[in-house]
């Protein structure tokens, strides 16, 4: 019986330096009118001789200081050689940590100092983010809003409570996938998102729709005023292929022709 990459990661004994490579992807996020306006990194841990893809989230709370330094490293690098597309283009890089590693990077004040270098950068935290109900009051997440701009994944997911939004924590609010898709089934759903939008989006906020990953899905999205949209019908690229999400390969329809 094929066991799940989940169990694999409990089980396996993780050594990223000797058994894992470690490969980076770009995930883009566009406006309405088809400008990219973010990319969210996800690094994956393939597995040198085994046909084993690990994603980051599961290895992540098995990952000690030092590896955990040398992911961050690892994504900075990344970001510092393609700095100039990021500026040029004024596009947000998402980096996502858990707890953990936001203490470890808050702990290094060399890379602390080098994530800051790069404004572009915001971290990216889920709703699974230990006391989260907290908002402000959380001391890591008061002492990581006071150095970065901090995203939210998984917002209506409901796992907690949407203090720590209402405390504006957060720069960007990535809306939940299956809530976004479970919703789009009720005639409800545009009016309902428009509402969540509009009660959310500032000069300082961005919405981003997940789960844009079909024609049917993107058609219902246009009627949407100020969101962003991100999900498997845009093409994901290595770095290397960043400028090819200026101009997505998808077909448009209004408003995003327009």
């Amino acid at each position: 019986m094929r066991q799940s990459p989940l169990l694999l990661a409990i089980e396996m004994k993780v050594h990223l330096s000797a058994d894992y490579q470690s490969e980076t992807w770009f995930y883009p996020a566009y406006s309405l009118a088809g400008q990219l306006t973010a990319v969210e990194l996800v690094t994956q841990f393939v597995h040198d001789s085994a046909p084993i893809t690990l994603p980051q989230d599961l290895l992540l709370p098995q990952l000690d200081d030092a590896q955990q330094l040398r992911l961050l490293q690892s994504q900075l690098t990344l970001l510092e050689k393609y700095r100039e597309f990021f500026e040029l283009n004024q596009i947000t890089a998402l980096v996502r940590i858990d707890d953990s590693m936001a203490v470890t990077l808050l702990e290094s004040e060399f890379l602390l100092r080098k994530f800051k270098q790069l404004p572009f950068i915001v971290l990216d935290v889920s709703e699974t983010f230990p006391q989260l109900s907290q908002g402000k009051s959380h001391p890591l997440l008061s002492a990581l809003k006071s150095e970065f701009r901090l995203s939210l994944s998984q917002f209506g997911a409901g796992k907690a409570p949407a203090t720590a939004v209402y405390d504006n924590l957060f720069s960007v609010l990535k809306m939940d996938k299956n809530f976004i898709q479970a919703l789009a089934k009720r005639a409800s759903f545009i009016p309902f998102i428009q509402t969540l939008i509009d009660n959310f989006t500032s000069d300082s906020t961005q919405i981003i729709i997940c789960g844009i990953d079909d024609a049917a899905m993107l058609e219902k999205v246009t009627a949407l005023s100020g969101a962003h949209l991100q999900g498997s019908l845009f093409p994901v690229v290595k770095a290397e292929r960043l400028h090819d999400l200026i101009y997505p390969d998808v077909t448009l329809n209004s408003p995003l022709q327009q």
